[in-house]
């Protein structure tokens, strides 16, 4: 994993990735988290392929930003060709907390394709920006409220083929009381 954390009132490094090629699979997990009141850095790939695939165990694979307590997430930014996310892999920027969700933007100047949902997959493959309830763990823990107080961000796609299939989905959410994005 390569990662980016902040657990104070600090910002996050950012995470940039130039490459030919990224490969991320197998519970790996490429992004930026804050844990604290500090924003979480942004994540850049500049790659001519990207691939991220899932596996069959409840752990995420995902190139993600991450806000757990009071801090923003911060943004993912994705230039490439080709992105692919399979195997119940992820793409995604979430809060659970005060923080809001960073937004998400891809260009791709061939395609994206988004596919696979296996069996074990904590879910099925996915682009998200999202709020979720946090579990009464992390309520505790991170002394957050139940209901997610920040705001999702936006996904921005610009691709000539994108292709979503098998339960696959890109998705905008929030379920707390922050706007979606």
């Amino acid at each position: 994993s390569i990662s980016s954390t902040t657990s104070s009132s600090g910002v996050a490094g950012n995470v940039n990735i130039s490459t030919p090629d990224l490969l991320v699979a197998n519970g790996a997990v490429v992004g930026s988290q804050t844990i604290g009141n500090g924003a979480g850095g942004n994540l850049t790939i500049n790659a001519k392929r990207i691939q991220v695939s899932g596996n069959n165990i409840p752990a995420a694979t995902a190139l993600s930003t991450a806000s757990l307590v009071a801090g923003n997430a911060g943004h993912l930014i994705i230039n490439t060709d080709n992105l692919i996310v399979n195997n119940s892999g992820a793409v995604t920027s979430s809060s659970i907390g005060r923080g809001n969700a960073g937004n998400i933007t891809i260009n791709a100047a061939e395609s994206i394709e988004v596919t696979g949902n296996l069996p074990q997959a904590e879910s099925p493959s996915q682009i998200r920006s999202t709020l979720r309830t946090p579990s009464a763990f992390a309520q505790r823990f991170f002394n957050i409220p139940a209901i997610p107080q920040g705001k999702g961000g936006n996904i921005n796609i610009n691709t000539p083929s994108l292709k979503i299939d098998d339960k696959a989905s890109v998705t905008v959410a929030n379920t707390g009381i922050g706007d979606s994005g």
